[in-house]
């Protein structure tokens, strides 16, 4: 697989028409920007300043019609299955 950078996710969003499916299948998530405020909700203390230009350009797709769902919704639907049963 292939991965692409954050600029190059963040123009194939922008760039929706009418609304965009986002599926995760990676077994790890971890970015090192994230350490520091993960540590801190483990603690209990909510620290999101990291995300504030991934919210806006949402918030802003989202006032501008587009429907950035996170998760399948109404007639979608996946289900990842491992070829090889492991």
């Amino acid at each position: 697989m292939e991965l692409i950078s954050s600029t190059e996710r963040n123009r194939l969003i922008e760039s929706v028409a009418h609304d965009a499916f986002h599926l995760e299948l990676r077994d790890d998530y971890s970015v090192p920007l994230e350490d520091g405020p993960y540590e801190k909700w483990l603690g209990g203390v909510v620290d999101d300043d990291f995300m504030g230009p991934w919210l806006s350009m949402i918030r802003q797709l989202t006032q501008g019609g587009q429907d950035c769902s996170a998760c399948p919704c109404r007639d979608r639907a996946a289900r990842p299955v491992c070829p090889l049963g492991a």
